[in-house]
């Protein structure tokens, strides 16, 4: 086989399992998750086989870890901007949580996600996936603030895994059923915790990004 075909192959492989990932959040925003079977999935995408699917997925389950990797963000673009060295470490920081919490395409599975939260499967992901990715983010971008003088971070690894927990779960994972008050009442309270651990990573500026998320989030409430 010659290496155009292979690349063919290839990029045809993640095209098939993007479109069934993206289906797979579309329907657990109109329906929750319980209620979806593969072959719901494998209906939405439209073009594939469920033979297909299994060639990508071995089980629902699998997808639930795939979707919670899109919406978390746990990718290398997000990681470069922890290297980005045209800022100290406070301000990477703050562009790493804008990135992560302000991608406009996540909004309409982020209101879903209240479907999710009875879901074993997808929490343990959710918790697993931000001890492996973002635990070591944070921390790595703690230590560098405490060298160059942004943060004063006594505890890097137990502050980033703390944090990961707030952003991941507390602030995200039932932003469809808060009121626009409690949600910024959260906002205000992870501001003071984290100055309170000596990084004040919640600026005026990522203050007001986080409620605008909330508000695209629940624009049709």
């Amino acid at each position: 086989m010659n290496v155009k075909v292979m690349r063919m192959k290839h990029r045809n492989f993640d095209e098939t399992r993007e479109k069934i990932i993206n289906a797979a959040a579309r329907l657990f925003v109109q329906k929750g998750w319980e209620k979806i079977s593969i072959q719901n999935i494998v209906d939405e995408v439209g073009d594939i086989s469920r033979g297909a699917f299994y060639h990508h997925f071995k089980t629902k389950n699998d997808v639930i870890e795939a979707v919670t990797i899109e919406l978390f963000d746990n990718r290398p673009d997000q990681a470069m901007l922890i290297f980005h060295e045209t800022e100290n470490a406070l301000e990477r920081f703050r562009e790493v949580l804008r990135y992560s919490l302000t991608t406009p395409s996540k909004y309409g599975v982020m209101a879903s996600l209240n479907h999710l939260v009875k879901t074993p499967e997808f929490l343990f992901k959710l918790y697993t996936d931000g001890k492996e990715y973002s635990s070591p983010q944070i921390e790595q971008l703690i230590e560098a603030g405490n060298k160059d003088g942004s943060m004063n971070v006594p505890y890097p690894k137990a502050t980033a895994e703390a944090l990961a927990l707030l952003f991941n779960f507390w602030l995200t994972i039932d932003i469809s059923e808060l009121s626009r008050i409690e949600y910024q009442e959260r906002v205000n309270v992870l501001k003071t915790i984290s100055n309170s651990l000596g990084l004040n990573v919640v600026d005026s500026g990522l203050e007001s990004d986080l409620v605008t998320v909330y508000d695209s989030v629940n624009k049709n409430k």
